[in-house]
């Protein structure tokens, strides 16, 4: 029987795994939004889900749930965060350019 200590790692991973997938979906449309790879991940959750009930009656799913779910808001906050960057870099490699022209 697994004990709390590996559920929150492996919940941790799943964490993990979801914000990775959100932010490189973000990535190209420009927002946080489910996507057919966050699917993968969830499925493997679920089945993850089964085999810690299957092994430990004490298992609590809902907490485990909880615990696997990234913070969408703070996702979006690292996702505006980018955005911001990116408008800057692209501003100064423009001025940089334009300077280029004055020489």
């Amino acid at each position: 029987m697994l004990s709390r200590k590996y559920y929150k790692h492996f919940a941790n991973i799943i964490k993990v795994a979801y914000e990775q997938q959100y932010l490189e979906n973000a990535s190209i449309t420009g927002k946080i939004e489910n996507h057919k790879e966050l699917s993968i991940i969830s499925e493997l959750n679920e089945n993850l889900i089964e085999l810690f009930r299957s092994d430990n009656p004490n298992f609590n799913e809902n907490i485990f749930r909880n615990a696997c779910n990234p913070n969408l808001k703070e996702l979006k906050k690292q996702l505006e965060v980018v955005w911001i960057w990116t408008i800057m870099i692209l501003k100064c490699i423009k001025n940089i350019e334009n300077i280029k022209l004055w020489f």
